[in-house]
């Protein structure tokens, strides 16, 4: 299976990647076996010409055959018309050719010194479904330099294949191994970020690794990618999980150390209060103390008042008594006592009544 292209390229942009050689030859009874012929345009036509000295042969892609006395380069395609005639059947061109005999062609342009490095090979309606050597299509050679590939596909796409050091002269013109390993090679350089070139790139690599077709190839990488998508969300899925897990346990520990903070508060504010209760207590206990002071101080100021008074009594008593006493038992002492009084408050009355 020739599985080692590495990738696709429309036809209109072949040219603009690199691709300047179409393989076509000619032949015929003004011409002979098959002679490898250039590429000119005339009002938008391909013309295939060849030089058999001193003629350039020409035939058109419609078949109109022409020639002049001339070399190639003295092509002018305003003078299409003024070149002679066959008459036709005389020229004849082959456009198409197996992808076996393309390699072929491009080992003997290397041998004559024209060296390229890419083959771009498109298959025939009848060959699209074959990825063989024996496919048939139209060729082209040139020197691809950046990747080829868009992402999109269809029956204007060429297979670009990556030559290398892979030409020979074996019966397929290649060394497939060779082919095989300079094509995921270039790959690897070419891949691109783009989603859909980045999808048709790793699919060619698997087309080639595993010698399979491109559609085989894309829907096994399709279901790789979706195993892929499917590990990362059930990795996802279980981060979430251990996190949705992990969430709980905080969530959790945050409630075990709220009730533990409240009990503590609690039981903070219980002895608050025992002591608040204990200092309203003493509180109490010092009023009532100071009341007992100050009903004691207040008997013992009592008390003292009572015997000032029971002791100035008495000595009134004493005095009144000793007086009476003094009178009856010596009457002349109590009545010279009683004059020296007598005079003695006489003495204060003249004294007030001078001052």
């Amino acid at each position: 299976m020739a599985n080692y292209y590495i990738g696709l390229c429309h036809s209109s942009s072949l040219e603009s990647i690199g691709f300047t050689k179409k393989l076509v030859v000619m032949n015929g009874p003004w011409i002979g076996g098959d002679t490898f012929a250039d590429v000119k345009k005339v009002n938008d036509r391909d013309v295939y010409m060849i030089y058999q000295d001193p003629y350039t042969k020409m035939v058109s892609k419609n078949g109109e055959e022409k020639y002049y006395n001339g070399k190639i380069s003295d092509f002018d395609p305003s003078k299409w018309n003024t070149y002679s005639n066959t008459g036709g059947g005389k020229y004849l061109f082959n456009d198409e050719f197996t992808l076996k005999q393309c390699f072929k062609f491009a080992d003997q342009f290397r041998k004559n010194g024209e060296s390229y490095s890419s083959l771009a090979f498109l298959p025939n309606y009848n060959s699209r479904q074959d990825n063989t050597l024996n496919a048939i299509g139209k060729c082209y050679l040139g020197n691809v330099q950046n990747n080829p590939n868009t992402g999109s596909m269809g029956s204007n796409y060429y297979k670009i294949y990556i030559l290398g050091d892979c030409l020979n002269n074996s019966d397929s013109g290649i060394d497939e191994s060779c082919m095989k390993t300079t094509a995921i090679t270039t790959l690897n350089n070419f891949i691109d970020k783009n989603d859909n070139v980045l999808k048709f790139t790793e699919s060619r690599k698997i087309s080639i690794k595993d010698n399979i077709d491109y559609i085989t190839a894309y829907n096994k990488l399709s279901q790789e990618k979706n195993k892929e998508k499917i590990a990362e969300y059930e990795e996802l899925l279980n981060n979430i999980r251990i996190s949705h897990k992990s969430s709980k346990q905080l969530l959790s520990d945050k409630n075990r150390l709220i009730a533990s903070t409240s009990s503590n508060i609690q039981t903070s504010t219980d002895k608050l209060e025992d002591l608040n209760n204990k200092i309203n207590e003493a509180n109490q206990e010092i009023a009532k103390n100071n009341s007992d002071f100050e009903k004691k101080n207040n008997i013992i100021t009592t008390l003292r008042a009572m015997i000032t008074i029971f002791f100035i009594l008495l000595l009134v008593m004493i005095v009144y008594y000793g007086a009476l006493y003094t009178r009856d038992s010596y009457p002349e002492t109590y009545n010279s006592i009683t004059n020296t009084i007598n005079n003695s408050f006489s003495g204060f009355s003249s004294f007030n009544a001078n001052y």
